[in-house]
């Protein structure tokens, strides 16, 4: 749905009342597509995410840290949990009903007096501040990233300050696991990034059959289904081929895919713009890979020396939208000598098959991973793009990621930390998908006259910079 930070936070919350106050109006009323998966939070759930209800957190915290008599009643209940715990160990040694009352009775009038100090910090806070910031409410997309902006981040992680793509402070961004950012430089551990552009979008490489008594089919192979704007017809390449068994005599793919769109372009520079100021490695995958299984399995059931020459036919048209974006990508690479970087695509085989190898005990066994998708055509494609997210830590064995991406890959992300357990944090930075000229559609889902190719006059704007 096409709408903007500032109608969501209108119609769910007084925006008065929002960490987002203090947003700028040309980030509030930046057009955004997002879907209704919305969820209002308070500021205690999501303080670590902004930097106002960062500091209040903090400056309560050391307040209680700093306090005698916290101070004292913590020490005490230390002492309780250590003479708990040896008299658990002690062979032969139980407790009687006259320890186990005292125990608790000393306990819990314990928690009371921690209770009645941290109130009481709470109240002189509230008095400086106007506010208690657990009442601060905060709006989170997909249970997975908090709507934010620029100058908040900032804040947090002043370095930010030396971006060199200045038009990421006039956008929405959504963020999540921040506080893993500040751990990873606290501890001054290497940071990697991920991210990067879809092969193609919507009405740029198509599919078209034709059967033996004429009939002709066009799908758009980023859907596969005839998915053009104004095209209401639901039919997907799997279900033509099951309703004209053994008739289909020609099939072809047909490339019209102009260039690299500016919003193609920004996700490169944007990445390597990030990277430079966390002094990060990249990694960039082009899913040429990804889209070749998703290809081959819509395909099964065509007759197989015709599969064959279409699975060439595309791949060798998907290797040339690759060429290009590699093209681009050195391209800004050279603004950023100092920047180590990978690109992960098909062709690359050897960091194709050590993607492959490093992500299998996390596939092995799992039964999440039997979850990711009811559609068995999509699933190997599908788990590509979600692993792929794990690239800097495969490659370069960085456990703390950021994911500098589109709003729209929110649930690969959410999905991939789930994969991984722990044993790599994925933080994620991601921006909007831009909106077309012809103001309805993004530019991925948008037809090719509104696709804003870098070098037209349209796309000059967002472009080779």
């Amino acid at each position: 749905m096409l709408t903007d930070i500032r109608s969501i936070l209108c119609d769910r919350m007084e925006p008065e009342q929002s960490v987002y106050r203090e947003m700028p109006g040309k980030v509030l009323d930046y057009p955004i597509t997002i879907g209704n998966f919305l969820q209002e939070k308070n500021g205690e759930d999501s303080a670590e995410q902004f930097a106002e209800l960062l500091e209040y957190k903090s400056r309560l915290k050391n307040a209680l840290e700093n306090d005698p008599e916290y101070i004292r009643i913590n020490r005490i209940s230390e002492q309780l949990g250590r003479w708990l715990k040896r008299k658990k160990n002690e062979a032969g040694e139980g407790f009687t009903q006259e320890e186990m009352a005292l125990f608790k009775q000393k306990r819990k009038r314990l928690q009371k007096q921690k209770r009645e100090i941290r109130r009481g910090k709470e109240e002189e806070l509230c008095g400086i501040y106007g506010y208690d910031y657990r009442e601060i409410r905060t709006m989170m997309y997909k249970n997975t990233v908090y709507f934010s902006w620029f100058y908040d981040l900032q804040k947090m992680f002043p370095q930010l300050a030396k971006i060199k793509t200045g038009d990421i402070r006039e956008i929405p961004l959504f963020v999540s696991h921040l506080e893993q950012l500040r751990k990873a430089l606290a501890q001054k551990e290497p940071i990697g990034l991920v991210g990067g552009p879809c092969l193609f979008g919507v009405d740029e490489v198509f599919l078209e059959m034709t059967t033996d008594n004429g009939e002709r089919a066009v799908f758009d192979c980023s859907c596969d289904r005839r998915c053009l704007v104004g095209n209401d017809e639901k039919e997907t390449i799997e279900e033509f081929i099951e309703r004209h068994p053994e008739k289909i005599e020609a099939v072809r793919i047909r490339n019209c895919k102009k260039g690299v769109t500016r919003q193609e372009y920004d996700s490169i520079r944007y990445l390597f713009s990030v990277a430079e100021v966390f002094d990060g490695k990249i990694v960039i995958p082009l899913p040429d890979l990804s889209y070749f299984k998703y290809m081959e399995a819509i395909l099964q059931n065509l007759e197989e020396t015709l599969r064959e020459k279409v699975m060439e036919e595309f791949r060798e048209e998907c290797y040339r939208i690759t060429d290009h974006y590699l093209d681009v990508i050195r391209h800004v690479a050279e603004k950023y000598p100092k920047l180590s970087y990978l690109v992960v695509h098909d062709r690359e085989v050897e960091l194709r098959e050590l993607f492959y190898e490093k992500r299998r005990p996390y596939l092995e066994g799992s039964t999440y991973m039997q979850k990711i998708t009811g559609r068995d055509t999509r699933k190997e494609a599908v788990v590509d793009y979600i692993t792929m997210l794990a690239l800097p830590y495969y490659l370069y064995g960085t456990r703390y990621v950021v994911q500098v991406d589109s709003v729209d890959e929110t649930d690969s992300g959410r999905k991939c930390n789930k994969i991984h357990g722990g044993d790599m944090e994925l933080i994620q930075l991601l921006y909007p998908e831009y909106l077309s000229r012809d103001g309805k559609n993004t530019i991925y889902r948008t037809t090719a006259g509104y696709k804003d190719y870098i070098g037209q006059p349209a796309g000059e704007q967002g472009g080779m910079k």
